[in-house]
């Protein structure tokens, strides 16, 4: 890790956790919206070049140095790999750098661009909220399409929305990759607290085949560490993140006419804390059906893509 001080005056303390690649494009956009915040606290973490894609080496040079070259007063703390982990090992290791050296802070991958209230929104819950144990983390992220849920500028939801979120270091060191305690989670999923957990058996399924090591996505055993420590999500009631990540060059998100979240909202001056601590159930019914269910033409979309994506490597190569 290596830290650089850019000395002057410090507006914006919270830690912010930088995810970046090769995409030098999002990452300048990324680093515009900072600029307006103009955050002292960096930590930038990169994945390393692809050894079977010529351009990456020059890509993810030039993504560094936009990342490390700004101009407000800041401290920057950089780990940057140079060899390629892939997308979900180089999530895994990037927050878990930070929370080693950060009790709590904001994490974004560098499609994710913040309106200026997700700042304020996590500045204010992560200190209210910062004791209790069951709430794991805070998003910047609203899938209800304007369905305002519950009585006030956000509500408590089982699932953990990523494309910008803020955490605590006790609640990430509840992430374990392999999913040690998935039997005993399998065996009380009958509990209350577990139970209406939407199609849960589904998810079981799922979470068993990841162990296994068939699926490897890391916001999936986010999922699972949030489930298995019953714990909560805070959700706004508007969208404070706007993904730009769809497109050809994105690893999970290629179709550009599709995405959920093209613009933020804004939050009211003052942020009202919602008068019911329980999941919404209604919102968390909604969330699955529209995001999470894996129907058949989803899983035909999904194996085109792969195809097309492993289509357009072997071109590349040849």
């Amino acid at each position: 890790m290596e830290t650089k001080k850019i000395s002057g005056s410090i507006p914006f303390n919270i830690p912010i956790l930088l995810i970046l690649f090769n995409r030098t494009d999002k990452t300048k956009a990324l680093i515009d919206a900072l600029a307006v915040l103009k955050p002292s606290n960096l930590y930038i973490a990169a994945d390393g070049p692809r050894e079977n894609v010529p351009t990456d080496k020059n890509r993810c040079t030039e993504v560094r140095s936009i990342a490390t070259n700004i101009s407000w007063p800041c401290e920057i703390h950089t780990n940057f790999s140079e060899k390629n982990l892939g997308v979900d090992k180089a999530v895994e290791t990037a927050i878990s750098w930070f929370f080693d050296n950060a009790e709590e802070g904001i994490i974004l991958e560098d499609d994710c661009i913040p309106s200026p209230d997700f700042f304020r929104f996590t500045d204010e819950l992560l200190e209210k909220y910062r004791d209790n144990e069951q709430v794991m983390m805070i998003s910047g992220n609203n899938f209800q399409n304007g369905i305002i849920r519950e009585s006030g500028s956000y509500y408590f939801s089982r699932y953990p929305n990523i494309w910008g979120w803020a955490t605590w270091r006790r609640a990430w060191k509840k992430y374990d990759t392999k999913l040690t305690e998935l039997d005993q989670f399998i065996v009380d999923k009958d509990k209350s607290t577990i139970r209406p957990i939407n199609e849960i058996n589904h998810w079981v399924k799922y979470f068993k085949k990841l162990k296994k090591g068939i699926y490897t996505p890391w916001d999936a055993k986010w999922v699972f560490a949030i489930w298995n420590n019953d714990g909560l999500c805070i959700v706004p009631n508007v969208n404070l993140v706007k993904n730009i990540g769809f497109g050809k060059d994105a690893t999970h998100t290629s179709h550009t006419e599709e995405s959920p979240l093209i613009k933020t909202d804004e939050l009211p001056e003052t942020i009202v804390v919602p008068t019911n601590n329980l999941p919404d159930e209604e919102a968390d019914r909604y969330l699955f059906e529209t995001i999470f269910k894996v129907t058949f033409f989803k899983k035909l979309r999904y194996i085109l893509d792969t195809l097309y994506a492993k289509t357009r490597s072997y071109i590349s190569r040849n």
